[in-house]
């Protein structure tokens, strides 16, 4: 029941049900809705038609929208004597962006006005109010009056579809109190799933764990109470301090809340200005009112400015922690919530920090936000040819394991799907196109052995980058390690090559080893550093790089200090000459050692460094003992 203030909802409530819905004494006294008010009538055995009296002054918008989930049908109010007015129109709007299709015109106290008077404004509701289903006039103060539209709404609730109780319980909280003898009660609209007695659930934010005493729902107390109804909650193992209007109720299997979410946003044509990206915005979401941050998807084709009218794919970055799933409606307001700008729907509630959109997301966001799970999760994985992680999707979609594993196993009797495992969370991707990923690793290193047939291996950075531009890292690491585990391809110290192409490595590579070990094996004052063999040897660095990294693999080469390289031969001949000086010296100097080796200063010291890191000597102060002695001998014979 929405309208402007004064209008009469609150009357026609009265007088549908019997219930006076300003409960509160200030509203009695200012004569208007401050709260949203409650009202039920039984039509038959199983079916109750619930009122929601939303409050009509501006002030309290935000009110308003708190009291709007789950509805079926809103009954427009209008009175004649004022006519539409601009909180009519705001509802409205609020109404229709958060999904409610079906709409009722009642203008009301038309004993204030002659019968002209109401043609005229019944004229102007049809020109300012397109697409609603049904128009009433009623005079409040005939006892009888609105005996014609509770026919209609009696009629339309036994032909409304039963709402699937899907997913994890959610209720958004609205409002708590304390009850003398009973404790603390929370009350809402049930979004998704049920709670039973006894059930445990979770506080959020901060999942905090309380347990269900009692159910109070259409007047009575129950022991279940359903999506889409209004409930109070008795619950027990939380102070009243602890609970915030907007904090949601939930089970305790559902995920935690996610300061940023994707959504689809349409700024209302009726807005004062276009919209800029990163505005500062108040975000409205179940109960809860929050400050955000807009941020605009597609700038590239959209630009910075959102004009009155459009719609576009944003994301919201909030102060807080929000519980949101895939399909859930919002509202936004400026940040001084002196008017609405529009709302939209969420896409995605479980995103990263991402800045950009890659194209499978892209595709993915562009997917009707009121699809089936099943039909969702089909599009993603057969028709989009996505990867798709068990724990995104059934957190975004707010779906129990045992509804997840039904709906994949629908999906999994006429399609080869592929499960694997990455950090301890699942994936599933079709068979096919995992057979195709697999494909486009091998053949990417394939062409990079064709064009560099005088390396090993490729660096698997460049590897994963070129991957990651069309699929994400999770895929690349599994398909990685399932095609190590078959032996097709070899990984190794950040470098990945195909086991075939090891196998045919040219002559080429014998003659460069040839050529660098030759100046490895120069008798110098100072170590052979890796700039030192790229200016001496007319080779390309990147086969010099490659051919070291294999002797130091095979344990002909040493590497240490900044990048200096050694032969094993020259290695092991140094800390013969090192533990010779010990003997002599039982802890010697820097300028003792470098004299005895005939090296240089920076060489002598990198050599030194080595030498403790191995364990080979100890430092102590500026002076130092070898302590493993017999460490060139088996130097030697290691092969």
């Amino acid at each position: 029941m929405a309208g402007h203030v004064d209008h009469g909802k609150t009357t026609l409530i009265k007088q549908l049900t019997g219930v006076d819905t300003d409960r509160l004494e200030e509203e009695k006294r200012r004569g208007l809705s401050i709260s949203l008010g409650f009202a039920y009538r039984e039509l038959c055995a199983g079916i109750s038609v619930g009122f929601v009296d939303v409050p009509g002054h501006k002030n309290f918008i935000n009110t308003m929208i708190a009291g709007v989930c789950s509805i079926d049908v809103a009954l427009i109010v209008i009175a004649v004597d004022d006519g539409p007015m601009p909180q009519t129109f705001e509802h409205l709007d609020i109404l229709r962006l958060l999904g409610v299709k079906d709409f009722v015109i009642v203008i009301t106290k038309i004993d204030q006005a002659d019968d002209f008077h109401q043609r005229s404004v019944v004229r102007l509701v049809k020109l300012s109010i397109p697409h609603f289903e049904n128009l009433f006039l009623i005079n409040s103060l005939k006892p009888d009056a609105g005996i014609n539209l509770w026919k209609y709404l009696s009629a339309k609730a036994k032909t409304l579809p039963v709402k699937s109780e899907q997913g994890h319980f959610r209720l958004s909280i609205d409002r708590s109190f304390l009850i003398k003898g009973i404790g603390l009660i929370v009350t809402g609209t049930v979004s998704s799933g049920a709670v039973t007695i006894d059930e445990e659930l979770r506080i959020l934010p901060g999942s905090r764990r309380v347990r269900v005493k009692q159910i109070h729902a259409f007047d009575k107390n129950v022991n279940r109470a359903r999506v889409g109804e209004r409930c109070a909650l008795n619950i027990s193992g939380i102070k009243k301090s602890q609970v915030m209007r907007g904090d949601w109720l939930v089970g305790k299997s559902f995920g935690k809340g996610t300061p940023r979410f994707d959504a689809r946003f349409t700024l209302l044509s009726s807005a004062p200005f276009p919209l800029k990206h990163r505005t500062n915005i108040k975000l409205y979401i179940g109960a809860k009112r929050q400050r955000a941050l807009i941020l605009f998807h597609d700038r590239e084709k959209q630009g910075h400015k959102l004009s009155p009218g459009s719609t576009l794919l944003v994301r919201f970055i909030s102060q807080s922690d929000l519980v949101c799933c895939r399909g859930d409606k919002f509202i936004v307001r400026d940040d001084s919530e002196s008017f609405t700008l529009g709302g939209g729907v969420v896409l995605d509630p479980a995103v990263d920090s991402t800045k950009n959109l890659s194209v499978s997301r892209r595709t993915f966001l562009s997917e009707k936000d009121d699809q089936a799970p099943k039909t969702l999760l089909s599009a993603l994985i057969l028709n989009h040819k996505q990867v798709v992680s068990v724990k995104w999707f059934k957190t975004m979609c707010n779906l129990q394991t045992e509804e997840f594993q039904k709906i994949l196993h629908s999906i999994s009797k006429k399609n080869r799907l592929f499960k694997f495992s990455w950090i301890d969370e699942e994936y599933i991707v079709s068979k096919r196109q995992w057979e195709c990923l697999e494909r486009f690793i091998q053949d990417s290193l394939s062409l990079w052995h064709k064009n560099n047939p005088e390396l090993s291996g490729m660096k698997e950075c460049e590897l994963r980058n070129n991957f990651q531009c069309r699929f994400d890292n999770a895929s690349f690491e599994s398909i990685v390690s399932h095609l190590v585990k078959a032996n097709r391809i070899e990984r190794c110290h950040g470098y990945v090559n195909l086991i075939s192409f090891r196998r045919k490595l040219d002559i080429s590579r014998n003659r460069n080893w040839l050529l660098i070990k030759n100046s490895l094996s120069v008798s110098s004052p100072q170590i052979a550093a890796f700039n030192d063999l790229c200016s001496e040897l007319n080779i390309d660095n990147d086969i010099i790089l490659d051919v070291l990294r294999k002797a130091v693999k095979e344990k002909r080469v040493y590497q240490f200090g900044t990048q200096r390289y050694i032969l094993k031969d020259r290695l092991c001949e140094l800390m013969v000459a090192t533990r010779h000086l010990s003997e002599q010296e039982s802890a010697f100097s820097i300028t003792q050692i470098k004299r005895k080796l005939g090296l240089g200063r920076n060489s002598c010291i990198d050599l030194m460094e080595y030498f403790d890191s191995i364990g080979f000597t100890r430092r102590s102060k500026d002076r130092r003992s070898v302590v493993r002695p017999k460490y060139p001998d088996t130097l030697l014979e290691d092969s």
